[in-house]
């Protein structure tokens, strides 16, 4: 079922029992209305029966020659009829619009009755029996006909009916008209993703401009896919490098075999060519190590296991092993004095990460100039920068310096060995430790590479 039909059936359905339920209260409030008032004017006509009535001391008489008495005297079916009787049911007088009808066993009248009784009954003697004239007891009715409220209420029933009728269908038309026109957008945006490819990412839905959520809607979905471009992008550019640094080692390497085998050698070339292809075999494997690791999804970077590491004491042994290094005496130790820098970690991969930012740090600095080894510690975390006096980072660069393969202009013009690889690896394995790793640099003043590890307290 579309979602068009779904919301209009909605609100049709809603529609259905909003107007069924304010049609019947209408009509129950105007059955009611009506009722009351029939009430109103029964009352009324007893009043004015009443009115015509004179206690005296002999008893009670019907005296309505004494009175304009104007109520039943038009035959309308909406005006009321009455009846005066005595308590044997003998009918002392009548409206004159009663007829034939029998207020008492006629049930679909809708009447009222008022019964009064004189305080003292004596009527006096004529011709030798009591007086007409005098009653001991008289029972008032009055009734009314309740075929016009009946016809009122089939009216308003019908109209009703109707006007709900046009209602919901004018409401149909309209509301699936709206429905279908709120829900254009989604349709344009459902055939633009049809029509996209991993080959064609540069494609964007079109936003109506209305700021709602379905506006919202399509900017999310546009960034998903700038995103999607931009992982595309990188992964290509990955692979393209990829392919270029693993076949340059591949290439030297062929070469040097190549060429000893083209004629017969002395043992020393052989030697010299076998090095050769060995030193390229080792940089070939270090490269595809280096990919390995980089291909792998960044939950299986994360190591099994952390051992506690202290980190001063080990820093030491880490920057002792780099005595035999030609900058081994550009490389100045700080170490905090007495807060402990305790954490949790892999101290293989740890070894890795501080061998590629020094190996960095030496690799774009000269000689002689100092290179920074640091520690800090506060309430949370563990410091640990690695700072130097070299060629530095330009601002157009600091934000690709990560990507594998990544190498800045000024490195290419200067000639520096090396693929790329390294911080790219270093960040992996600082996020494999729970850590951060971050860079700020100017060029041609040096780089300042952080590295930010949670503390263990106890």
């Amino acid at each position: 079922m579309r979602l068009t039909n779904r919301v209009s059936a909605f609100f049709l359905g809603t529609l259905a029992i909003v107007l069924a339920g304010s049609g019947f209260a209408l009509y129950q409030f105007t059955a009611s209305y009506l009722s009351r008032r029939t009430d109103e004017r029964l009352l009324s006509g007893l009043d004015t029966l009443s009115s015509a009535v004179e206690i005296k001391k002999y008893g009670i008489e019907w005296e309505p020659n004494q009175r304009n008495l104007t109520l039943g005297v038009d035959s309308g079916e909406d005006e009321l009829r009455w009846t005066v009787r005595t308590a044997e049911g003998r009918v002392v007088a009548q409206s004159p619009n009663l007829g034939d009808a029998n207020l008492e066993d006629d049930k679909s009248w809708r009447s009222l009755s008022r019964e009064i009784t004189a305080a003292s009954f004596n009527p006096p003697f004529k011709r030798g029996k009591y007086s007409d004239q005098y009653h001991e007891r008289l029972i008032l009715t009055v009734a009314a006909s309740p075929n016009p409220g009946r016809v009122t209420l089939g009216k308003l029933a019908e109209a009703l009916v109707g006007i709900g009728i046009l209602s919901w269908l004018l409401a149909a038309g309209v509301g699936r008209y709206l429905v279908r026109r709120a829900l254009a957008p989604v349709r344009r945006m459902a055939t633009a993703a049809a029509t996209m490819s991993a080959a064609d990412l540069n494609h964007r839905l079109t936003l109506s401009g209305t700021g709602d959520e379905l506006d919202e809607f399509g900017t999310a979905f546009n960034g998903l896919l700038g995103r999607l471009e931009a992982a595309f992008e990188r992964q290509r550019r990955f692979t393209g490098d990829a392919a270029h640094q693993l076949s340059t080692p591949l290439t030297v390497l062929l070469g040097q075999l190549e060429v000893a085998l083209r004629r017969e050698r002395s043992a020393a070339d052989y030697r010299a060519a076998i090095a050769e292809a060995h030193a390229q075999a080792v940089n070939l494997r270090q490269i595809v190590e280096l990919l390995l690791f980089l291909a792998r999804p960044e939950s299986d970077a994360v190591p099994p296991a952390k051992q506690p590491l202290e980190l001063s004491t080990w820093l030491s042994d880490q920057v002792a092993r780099w005595k035999n290094n030609p900058r081994a005496a550009d490389v100045h130790l700080k170490l905090p004095t007495s807060s402990p820098a305790k954490i949790a970690t892999v101290p293989t991969l740890l070894g890795q990460l501080f061998d590629n930012l020094l190996d960095n740090a030496c690799k774009y600095s000269s000689p002689g100039t100092p290179i920074t080894v640091a520690l800090h510690t506060d309430a949370d975390a563990v410091s640990l920068r690695v700072e130097d006096a070299g060629i530095g980072i330009g601002p157009d660069d600091l934000g690709h310096i990560f990507e594998p393969f990544y190498r800045s202009p000024e490195a290419r013009r200067l000639g520096k060995q090396g693929v790329g690889l390294g911080l790219a690896v270093a960040r992996r394995v600082a996020s494999a430790l729970g850590g951060t790793l971050s860079v700020q640099s100017q060029l041609g003043r040096g780089s300042l590479f952080e590295l930010r590890l949670p503390k263990v307290t106890a």
